[in-house]
């Protein structure tokens, strides 16, 4: 997993940071939770992250499944990164790189 860059964005109030990684999407799921909430989950060079259901993201996973591609993680301050479900940070990612 190579760290290539890292953002800031004002959400809901705060500053959030969100870092971009390059690596191999091992794995892509969807499921809801017993709340109803609809999720997305990755294996991600091993790691597992799991984030809030967006579309376009889950299709964008799934086409890259078992290749070279890239994540957007949202970092929080204390737990453990989740996927960002921001669209348009992963589009920013795929302007800048090509």
């Amino acid at each position: 997993m190579t760290p290539m860059k890292t953002v800031v964005k004002f959400v809901s109030g705060s500053d959030k940071l969100f870092s971009t990684y390059e690596g191999v999407v091992d794995e892509v799921d969807q499921f809801t939770t017993d709340e109803g909430r609809e999720m997305m989950w990755i294996t991600f060079e091993g790691e597992t992250y799991k984030g809030l259901y967006n579309e376009w993201i889950f299709k964008f996973l799934c086409d890259n499944e078992g290749q070279p591609s890239h994540i957007v993680l949202w970092v929080p301050p204390k737990g453990k990164p989740m996927l960002c479900y921001d669209k348009q940070l992963w589009l920013d990612y795929i302007t800048e790189s090509h």
